[in-house]
């Protein structure tokens, strides 16, 4: 395998593997969420003092109805109309799995309280303290978990899906089976050309030298690198000649090279590498 398809398999890997506990971690945090132990108390038209650095707060009602129930907040000391700033109150009724947002024993999620500023749309802390008018008994949570654990979902999302893409181009990238592999010199696969019994030189040149690596016991791997005489990775013309009359594979022609080549040469770079030398033994046996 090459260096890149190497990085590519490796470093896709990685990101989903991230991305797949990035999912897990996330998940366990939005189920295990407990709205009973982080409320702020059960109340019913109280102040509330805003948590610092706070990303809004969800309030769940005991016992009752979320299509019935109605809330009013409003800011105790007028914070909100001398600086274009109010609480918005976004009720929800709606099953949502996507959120995971389940509600604990009998209690019922019905919305989400936020601070709004029309400067940043996208700040929800709720900055001064605010009361809070219920038609039913109901408790209030910091939403600052359930964020961090959506947000952390989408991370893990993002990484599985990029580790994705990159393994999806590194395979089709990579070297493919030589049988199913156009030869830019040929002009159509090896695959039929070694059904078709095409004795050409290079293809006896190869029978002799896969004859040779079976009577010596040989890898793919350990020829080529004998074959590889400068070591960059790659066969050239000089190097396949001096390789073949080694092994005993003599009188061989610059032509019969040069078919040589062209046959191996799946990526039409004018040299043989590793992989392009390991596909044709590894298909061999498809037209022998």
């Amino acid at each position: 395998m090459k260096a890149d398809s190497k990085f590519g398999f490796i470093s896709s890997s990685l990101l989903i593997g991230l991305g797949v506990l990035a999912l897990i971690f996330s998940s366990w945090q939005l189920i295990s969420f407990d709205a009973e132990e982080n409320k702020l108390g059960l109340i019913k038209d109280k102040t509330i003092e805003p948590s610092d650095r706070n990303t809004g707060y969800r309030i769940y009602i005991v016992n009752g109805s979320c299509e019935d129930f109605t809330l009013d907040s409003t800011f105790v000391d007028g914070y909100g109309s001398s600086r274009n700033y109010e609480l918005v109150w976004e009720k929800n009724c709606d099953s949502d799995l996507w959120e995971l947002r389940f509600g604990d024993n009998d209690l019922i999620y019905v919305g989400t309280l936020s601070g709004h500023k029309d400067s940043d749309t996208s700040d929800y802390e709720v900055e001064s303290p605010f009361t809070l008018n219920g038609s039913q008994a109901f408790i209030i949570t910091d939403r600052k978990v359930i964020d961090d654990g959506l947000k952390l979902r989408n991370i893990g999302f993002i990484l599985s899906g990029l580790g994705a893409v990159i393994l999806a181009i590194t395979r089709k990238r990579g070297p493919q089976v030589i049988g199913d592999t156009m030869n830019p010199a040929l002009g159509f696969t090896l695959a039929e050309q070694m059904k078709a019994g095409n004795q050409t030189e290079a293809l006896d040149c190869l029978k002799k030298l896969a004859v040779y690596m079976k009577e010596n016991n040989l890898l793919v791997s350990s020829v080529f690198e004998r074959f590889d005489l400068n070591s960059d990775g790659r066969i050239n013309h000089f190097e396949f000649k001096t390789g073949l009359e080694s092994i005993g594979v003599v009188d061989i022609s610059a032509v019969e090279i040069n078919s040589v080549i062209n046959f191996l040469d799946t990526d039409g770079d004018g040299t043989v590498d590793y992989d392009e030398l390991k596909a044709y033994f590894d298909s061999e046996n498809t037209w022998d």
